[in-house]
Formats: structure tokens, C-alpha cells, sequence
């Protein structure tokens, strides 16, 4: 008679292998839906940091065009003027056209007459594509003499 050894074997170890299968997939997927939500989060600051950085530029190039006008109202206060700016690799450029992304930078000018002279008060505008982005004022007096 031939006898057959038998090894004991613990219960329910059937199915361990597969439980642990799943249960690794389940973590993976769990892994890469926080992946997937890090990267859209990230690229949503990175668009809004960029919006940021655009309207930054913008009103930094809309600041230095009042400043000018600012200098050249200080030397002719009398005179209106309506000017349109284009950027070109970073260095504005005067243009005849209104285009869409053109800077247009005007200046209003009403006059005050005191007994020694005229008062002068401008108000500068600047523009982008239509949408108003820096407006500051200034006043010049002139005396009678043209001494200010």
C-alpha cells in the first residue's frame, strides 16, 4: 500500500493571490487619480500666473507711455493729443492704425485763466484694445510772462 503525505494548508489561501492583485491595481489607480488632479491643479496656477504676468506687462508698458506723455504735456500744456502705440519685440513703436492690440494713449487738457496766468490741467488715458488700463492727471501753470 502506498501512502500519501498530505501537507496542511492554512484556509482561505485559494484566493489570497488574487485579493492582493486587486487591492494593488485599486492603490495604483488610487496613485494616479491624485497624479492626474496635482497636474490639472498645477496647470490651472500656471495659466493664472501667466494671466497674471500678461496683465503685469501690460500695465507696466501702459505706465511708461502716461509717464512720457506726463513729461510732454509738462513741456506743451496746451496741446490735445491722440496718439496709438504697437509693441514690436518689446519696444513701443508710434503707428497710424487702431489694431487690436495697440496701446492708445490720449490727452485731455482744460485750461483755468488766474489773475498771473493760465492753469493747465491734463488727464491722461491709456488704452489697450479698447479696454481703459492707466488714466492719471497733471497741472502746468504758465504765468503771463511764459514762466512757469
Amino acid at each position: 500500500m502506498a501512502s500519501q503525505i498530505v501537507l496542511p494548508t492554512r484556509k482561505g489561501t485559494e484566493n489570497r493571490h488574487t485579493w492582493h492583485g486587486k487591492a494593488f491595481i485599486v492603490e495604483a489607480l488610487v496613485v494616479l487619480f491624485f497624479i492626474v488632479v496635482s497636474i490639472a491643479v498645477v496647470m490651472q496656477l500656471l495659466t493664472l500666473a501667466q494671466n497674471e504676468a500678461s496683465k503685469a506687462n501690460t500695465l507696466s508698458y501702459a505706465s511708461i507711455l502716461a509717464s512720457n506723455e506726463a513729461e510732454a504735456f509738462s513741456a506743451d500744456p496746451a496741446k490735445e493729443t491722440h496718439v496709438f502705440y504697437r509693441l514690436e519685440n518689446g519696444i513701443l513703436v508710434p503707428t497710424q492704425d487702431n489694431a487690436a492690440n495697440n496701446y492708445e494713449v490720449s490727452r485731455k487738457v482744460s485750461r483755468e485763466a488766474l489773475a498771473g496766468g493760465t492753469l493747465y490741467h491734463g488727464t491722461i488715458e491709456v488704452r489697450y484694445s479698447g479696454e481703459k488700463v492707466f488714466e492719471t492727471a497733471s497741472s502746468r501753470y504758465v504765468s503771463i510772462a511764459g514762466v512757469g
